[in-house]
């Protein structure tokens, strides 16, 4: 099997729900499990969430890209965005037992799309960042 979904939206928090339903949907009728579905969403809703509330210095109006790539053995998954620059490759892991209102801010949802994944890469190509995920198939 070899499938792609390629959605593009605007840097606004309301297209989350856009890209959650066509993602589910989209899955389902490749008939991924309930893990998968849910793991790609998360994966995807902390690293849109990430680039919407710190990729950009204005109020202007951006476009990020999300690519779906699937084949029997791997999910990828590639976001672009023209935010400032960005590398994740070198987040410090979140500080274990403190309690949440002690941890510092920040960082949470790197570990987690790491930890959801079997590779993670970051680049930055003709002013834009990409990111590229691929998660195993069956997770």
């Amino acid at each position: 099997m070899n499938e792609n979904l390629c959605l593009t939206i605007k840097n606004d928090q309301n297209e989350l729900k856009l890209i959650n339903r066509s993602i589910r949907l989209f899955l389902k009728t490749l008939k991924h499990d309930k893990k998968i579905i849910n793991s790609v969403n998360l994966i995807l809703e902390e690293a849109i969430t990430n680039i919407i509330k710190y990729a950009y210095e204005d109020d202007s109006r951006h476009q990020i890209v999300i690519e779906l790539f699937i084949t029997d053995e791997v999910t990828k998954i590639k976001i672009t965005d023209d935010g400032k620059h960005f590398s994740g490759e070198y987040y410090e892991l979140p500080e274990k037992r403190k309690s949440p209102d002690k941890m510092k801010i920040g960082g949470l949802g790197i570990h987690l799309i790491h930890s959801l994944s079997k590779k993670v890469k970051y680049e930055r190509i003709d002013n834009k960042n990409i990111l590229s995920i691929e998660i195993e198939t069956p997770l």
